[in-house]
C-alpha cells in the first residue's frame, strides 16, 4: 500500500506541477486545524473557529451600532419556562405573539448561515438554538432579534471553545469518533424538546 500511495502522489505531483510536497493543513474557510501527539500512537486534532465567531460577534456589533456585548452562559433563553407555567399559558401567548418584522430581518439570513457554519463545524453545542433560529426565517420578528442576540452574546462567552477529536493512528482503516452530549429533552413546555 506504501508504495502505491508514492507512485499515485507522484502522479498527482506531475500533473499539478507541484515543486515539492504540500503543507499540512492549517487553516481553511475560517477553520483552524491543530494536531498534537498525545502518546506513540494517539494525535488530538483541534478544530477552532474562534477568529470566525469573533468575525460574526464584531459584523453584529458593526450593524447595531454597539460598542460592546453583554456575555451569556447559555445559547438560548426557553421563552415558555420563563414566562409561562402551564402549556396552556404557552399555547395562548403564542397565539398574540407580536410579528412585527425584527431589525435583522433583512440580514438574517446571512446570520443564520454563519452560526451554522460554525455548528457542523466546531460547535456543536448552538445546534439546537440554531435550528430552532432558522425555523424563524420566513416570518422574523422581535423574539427572533431576541434570540439572534443571544446566541451571539453566547458566542462572545465562549468564542474560545474549541472541538477536540482523539485519534489512535494504529488501525488506519477505522476511525472512531466519540462524542458526549448534555441535553434536556423535556425542558421546553411548548414542544417537550
Amino acid at each position: 500500500p506504501k508504495a502505491e500511495l508514492r507512485q499515485r502522489w507522484s502522479e498527482i505531483k506531475s500533473i499539478l506541477k507541484l515543486k515539492s510536497n504540500p503543507e499540512k493543513l492549517r487553516e481553511f474557510l475560517g477553520i483552524k486545524f491543530i494536531q498534537n501527539a498525545i502518546s506513540k500512537y494517539g494525535r488530538e486534532l483541534i478544530t477552532d473557529q474562534s477568529n470566525y465567531c469573533k468575525m460574526v460577534f464584531n459584523k453584529y456589533l458593526e450593524e447595531t451600532g454597539k460598542s460592546q456585548l453583554r456575555s451569556a452562559s447559555t445559547p438560548t433563553l426557553n421563552r415558555s419556562q420563563q414566562k409561562f407555567s402551564t402549556i396552556d399559558e404557552a399555547l395562548d401567548y403564542a397565539d398574540t405573539e407580536d410579528l412585527t418584522p425584527g431589525r435583522f430581518a433583512n440580514t438574517c439570513r446571512q446570520y443564520i448561515g454563519a452560526l451554522l457554519w460554525l455548528m457542523r463545524a466546531s460547535r456543536s453545542d448552538l445546534a439546537w438554538a440554531v435550528h430552532r433560529l432558522a425555523k424563524q426565517a420566513h416570518c422574523w420578528s422581535k423574539d427572533s432579534d431576541n434570540d439572534l442576540s443571544r446566541i451571539i452574546q453566547y458566542l462572545h462567552e465562549t468564542s474560545s471553545m474549541v472541538l477536540k477529536e482523539f485519534i489512535d493512528v494504529r488501525d488506519r482503516n477505522e476511525l472512531v469518533v466519540t462524542g458526549h452530549t448534555d441535553s434536556d429533552w423535556a425542558g421546553d413546555l411548548s414542544t417537550r424538546k
